[in-house]
């Protein structure tokens, strides 16, 4: 009997990173006793929103690794476009990116703004954890979250990680097909930022809000930037 005439999976790969990150020996065991292998080996039999649980560098798919892999630039735009839902300023971003340069971390970004950033506390700041999980979904990943994984993050044991290291904690697990996304994100928001000099929020928001997993959608959002 195949796994698929035997186990009806209802969650995915993403939430399996997110609840077993910190014992990924346990979740290998438990993985491989389903029938799974670590290189996402069933990713095309479950569909579009199964990908890749990677462990270390790791990954059948190609598209985006982990944050920590990421360039600076691209670090700096990921965390903006999870906490302040755009893409960075041109003075913003080389402002961080010469700070970690000369030593800041990337953490230390996430908690700058989150505790300090007055764009932040006025708008993803007021949220409670039901509604702060599913922005940051749509944020990182342009979709809403799965049950399972919003059930982790907002009423399980993931309930206590604090926002700023959610965010790292939710592009580390992504699946392949949210991991593009992120990579496109990246892009679009370095477009914007590298072809925009002159800031603006709207524009900014619009140049990654609908930017997806999809070389359609990051065509558009570019198309976008050179239109205004």
């Amino acid at each position: 009997m195949s796994l698929d005439e035997r186990v009806e999976v209802s969650f995915s790969v993403e939430t399996l990173a997110a609840i077993f990150r910190e014992t990924s020996k346990c979740a290998l065991a438990f993985l491989l006793t389903l029938g799974i292998s670590p290189n996402g080996s069933h990713a095309g039999e479950w569909g579009e929103n199964w990908g890749t649980l990677v462990w270390g560098a790791s990954a059948s798919c190609s598209a985006g690794p982990n944050l920590s892999s990421l360039s600076t630039e691209e670090q700096v735009q990921l965390v903006y476009v999870g906490l302040l839902s755009r893409a960075a300023d041109s003075p913003g971003l080389n402002y961080w990116i010469d700070d970690i340069n000369s030593g800041f971390t990337i953490e230390k970004l996430r908690e700058n703004i989150v505790l300090f950033q007055t764009e932040y506390l006025e708008d993803l700041g007021t949220l409670s954890r039901p509604d702060l999980v599913p922005r940051l979904y749509q944020n990182l990943f342009t979709r809403s979250p799965d049950d399972a994984g919003k059930a982790y993050w907002v009423s399980g044991d993931g309930a206590t990680v604090a926002v700023d290291r959610l965010v790292l904690a939710l592009i580390n697990g992504a699946g392949c097909t949210d991991r593009k996304t992120l990579t496109n994100k990246a892009e679009a928001a370095s477009y914007y930022t590298n072809n925009y000099q002159t800031y603006n929020k709207t524009h900014a928001i619009n140049a990654v809000k609908d930017v997806d997993s999809t070389d359609a959608s990051l065509a558009a959002a570019k198309a976008y930037v050179d239109s205004i």
